[in-house]
């Protein structure tokens, strides 16, 4: 089965719609990503660079690492997760893939 096959039916299998395929970011790419946590769903807004991806299937996780008051924070969530709401992923064409130097 092709991958674009595979996203489409993961796309039809989490009620998106088929015509736009999720976009699926690689390593070194800035992310924006828009989740709700919590008992009272409060919704926040996560940006940062994809350090890390591990892929199976519908668990396909991410871990997304931005700078923030001088130390580096990680954020690890599941893409096809029902609490990721948006997400938009946009290529880094710069030497240095991390955009966050962390300090001990």
């Amino acid at each position: 089965m092709s991958t674009l096959a595979i996203r489409v039916l993961e796309a039809r299998t989490m009620g998106a719609a088929t015509d736009a395929p999720l976009p699926y970011p690689r390593i070194g790419d800035a992310v924006s990503i828009g989740t709700t946590r919590g008992a009272g769903r409060k919704g926040y807004a996560f940006e940062g660079v994809v350090v890390s991806r591990r892929r199976s299937a519908l668990n396909t996780s991410i871990v997304v690492r931005r700078e923030h008051a001088g130390f580096c924070v990680d954020l690890a969530l599941r893409l096809h997760s029902h609490d990721v709401r948006a997400r938009s992923a946009r290529s880094t064409s710069c030497a240095a893939p991390m955009a966050c130097v962390c300090r001990p």
